[in-house]
């Protein structure tokens, strides 16, 4: 099967690190809402590839209702 993205390494770094940029730009108040909350949403969801992956239920479920939420935030501050 091919797939998309390769490695849970690949998913789990990207994740780590767009969740980290994202709220660094929350907290320094750059006035950069619309890109914090796109790494949040990128965060989110390839939180939930992993956790599909390794089928963790809870981690999925957690990470579908953050999805939705910073979706929420994206379409307030847009």
């Amino acid at each position: 099967m091919l797939r998309l993205i390769t490695s849970d390494t690949t998913v789990t770094n990207t994740a780590t690190t767009t969740g980290v940029a994202a709220a660094l730009l929350m907290a320094l108040n750059l006035n950069m809402f619309i890109l914090a909350y796109s790494l949040f949403i990128a965060s989110s969801l390839l939180w939930a590839v992993y956790a599909y992956r390794q089928n963790n239920r809870q981690l999925l479920i957690m990470n579908v209702i953050f999805t939705l939420i910073n979706v929420v935030g994206l379409v307030r501050f847009s």
